[in-house]
This record gives C-alpha cells, sequence and structure tokens, in this order.
C-alpha cells in the first residue's frame, strides 16, 4: 500500500485526471478580468483568451484521455442508442433554447419596482 503523500504526487492517478483539466479551466473563468486587462500589455485582443481557454484545457483532456476508462466502454454501444442517445439530446436542446414556451413559462409580470409614485427611491 502506498503512502498518502506519494498518492498525491502521482499524476497518474484517476483523480488527477479529472481535477487538473476542471481546474485550469475554472482559474481561466476566475482571471478572466485579469487577463482582459492583461490583454492590451501584450498586444492581443482579449477575446483571444477563450480560445487559448478552449486550447489548453482540450490539451490537457487529450492528455489525460487513456485515464477516462469510462469512455471504452463507448465502443460497445450499439448504433440503436447512438442515435436513442443523440435523438433525446437534440430534443432536450430544443426544449432548452424554447424555454419561453407558453404553457411551460412564468406569467408577466412588471416585477419590484422600488421608485415611489414621483419616481424617486426612499
Amino acid at each position: 500500500m502506498r503512502d498518502f503523500h506519494l498518492i498525491a504526487l502521482d499524476f497518474r492517478a484517476p483523480a488527477i485526471a479529472r481535477i487538473v483539466p476542471f481546474g485550469v479551466f475554472i482559474a481561466f473563468i476566475a482571471l478572466d478580468s485579469t487577463l482582459t486587462e492583461l490583454a492590451p500589455t501584450l498586444g492581443m485582443d482579449p477575446r483571444w483568451w477563450y480560445a487559448i481557454r478552449v486550447l489548453v484545457v482540450a490539451w490537457l483532456v487529450i492528455w489525460y484521455w487513456r485515464s477516462y476508462v469510462e469512455l471504452a466502454s463507448a465502443r460497445r454501444v450499439s448504433a440503436v442508442q447512438w442515435v436513442l442517445a443523440l435523438l433525446v439530446g437534440v430534443v432536450v436542446f430544443a426544449l432548452w433554447i424554447n424555454l419561453n414556451f407558453e404553457p411551460l413559462a412564468f406569467r408577466m409580470t412588471n416585477g419590484f419596482d422600488p421608485r415611489k409614485d414621483a419616481g424617486e427611491i426612499d
């Protein structure tokens, strides 16, 4: 049995393969405003940070790909299961982008207005 400190440093551990890409993604989100301010000093458009984030996280996922053993079972999925999964995905997407569908939507209200009749706020 390995010691705890050796397990924590084992970068091949299954948990590390999931933690590192997610942690880097969250770090990019947390540093977004700082990176946006830093971009002009680097002579780049701040929108490039999105592409950099995608590429870095995608590279990490590819790097750890062999650790995602649950994806190996995807080879045993039948064509019918793939089609069913795709169909369910399309239906969920359609429902998601149509959340304003009248029978499912909340009724329209004016909402809370903190102003008095004269327009000032107390």
